[in-house]
């Protein structure tokens, strides 16, 4: 397994990715993007994980807020192929996408709310919450939870 920079080649793996989740809370969104609309959001390197030749997960920030004030913050999302989840390409993704924000200047910290982080996760378990937070060193406060099932999003507060 490979975590490389996407490029413009990615955008329909990536967007075939995102397709699992549009039937769900996570995205937020009712209808799939074209993949113009798609490629557009790349505001940062996107990054993928790759095997053989097949994207399997990839990981992206894009600005929290349009105005300049907000350069320094980024929300950072991570789709993992409901067929490679439980692998652990999620955290590699999310560790290498925040290392990259950090030495760019984008996020010069990760605590205080600076940064949002959005977690997607497709196995619910409220077990899941606390483990990244624990790993992350983050409060509840700092995280976005996104999930289906509402008792795992409240676990993570308890």
């Amino acid at each position: 397994m490979n975590l490389r920079f996407a490029d413009e080649h990615d955008t329909a793996a990536c967007l075939a990715i995102y397709a699992q989740y549009i039937d769900t809370s996570i995205t937020f969104e009712t209808a799939l993007p074209s993949e113009d609309e798609f490629a557009g959001r790349a505001v940062y390197p996107w990054l993928v994980a790759e095997e053989e030749g097949k994207i399997l997960a990839y990981a992206y920030a894009h600005r929290a807020q349009e105005r300049a004030a907000y350069d320094w913050n980024a929300e950072l999302s991570v789709y993992v192929s409901k067929n490679a989840a439980g692998r652990g390409l999620g955290t590699r993704l999310y560790r290498a996408l925040l290392a990259l924000l950090k030495e760019r200047g984008v996020l010069d910290r990760f605590d205080g709310g600076v940064a949002s982080c959005e977690v997607h996760i497709n196995k619910p378990d409220a077990r899941i919450y606390q483990a990244l937070l624990d790993k992350y060193g983050l409060k509840a406060s700092e995280c976005v939870f996104i999930d289906d099932n509402l008792a795992n999003v409240q676990a993570a507060f308890t």
